[in-house]
């Protein structure tokens, strides 16, 4: 099993590793999944701070 860690930080040289076991990894769909996955996490957190700033003021009017 692959690191995920490992395949975002050192794509190129773990497919050259696999490629001489052979194996072939697909780093172009790698690297797009990553940007996506990326861009999702953005929206996440984007999410998340939004719900807590509404929380926030859901607190203040309350108290």
């Amino acid at each position: 099993m692959l690191d995920s860690k490992l395949l975002r930080t050192e794509l190129d040289e773990t497919a050259a590793k696999l490629a001489r076991r052979g194996f072939k990894l697909d780093v172009d769909t790698i690297r797009k999944l990553e940007e996506q996955r990326k861009s999702i996490q953005v929206e996440v957190e984007n999410l998340q701070s939004t719900r807590n700033s509404i929380s926030k003021q859901i607190g203040q009017k309350m108290a």
